[in-house]
């Protein structure tokens, strides 16, 4: 069993290295401690980048993403009893818990069918609040959200290519939204610029740090998409 814990600020993040704990600063661009880690720090500066307030709940959900993939990558396989299935608990702060305790089984049982592991929630105020009106004003937009119809998850793969060009075929002028991987950004820029017309494109990369060594079979990688 392993539990993971998420941090707003660095400093409470302790000196742990044991491999039944995992502590992770959440929106984070470097991992504070030895064996600690970092997630999310291109994820905070969208909010900015696309000049809308999120609601509280939308920013929840960002977090839960977050602490599933930070889990998910630096909890390791091999150290289960199993040298498969991980028994993983999440303990993280949210801006309003209410309403995800409410649903903390049905998360659970998502990520236990995408991952095979046994996932469980510990959720717990203090979470990242939305940014207020006035520092969303004070930034200069780089990413209009306006100038496409709808949004088309991008991998660069064979499904979402085709499923751009279908939506294009269809009279639709889908955002395309990636997840840029390390080594996948440049050949999904590639094949977007390929496409029969000229897309809005946002890559994303929720840019995990860590000393620890990563998992890299990503069972869970589509809760995050």
């Amino acid at each position: 069993m392993t539990r993971c814990h998420f941090y707003l600020d660095p400093s409470e993040v302790p000196d742990v290295t044991s491999a039944q704990e995992l502590h992770v600063h959440l929106y984070g661009g470097f991992a504070p401690k030895p064996g600690s880690a970092a997630i999310g720090k291109q994820v905070a500066d969208l909010f900015h980048r696309f000049g809308v307030q999120p609601s509280t709940r939308v920013v929840d959900l960002i977090s839960i993403a977050l602490a599933e993939t930070a889990a998910d990558r630096f909890v390791l396989r091999s150290n289960s009893e199993t040298n498969w299935s991980r028994e993983i608990i999440v303990r993280l702060p949210l801006a309003w818990p209410e309403p995800w305790r409410k649903v903390e089984a049905e998360l659970a049982a998502t990520l236990n069918f995408l991952s095979g592991d046994v996932w469980s929630f510990e959720f717990e105020r203090g979470g990242k609040e939305p940014p207020i009106k006035s520092e969303l004003n004070s930034y200069k937009r780089s990413f209009g959200l306006q100038k496409g119809d709808c949004v088309a998850l991008f991998s660069g793969g064979l499904d979402s290519t085709i499923h751009a060009i279908q939506a294009l075929a269809e009279g639709r002028k889908p955002t395309l939204v990636s997840h840029g991987y390390r080594g996948d950004q440049e050949v999904q820029n590639d094949i977007a610029s390929r496409l029969p017309k000229q897309l809005e494109h946002l890559s994303v990369n929720i840019w995990t740090t860590s000393s620890r060594t990563s998992e890299d079979s990503m069972r869970a990688r589509s809760f995050c998409s």
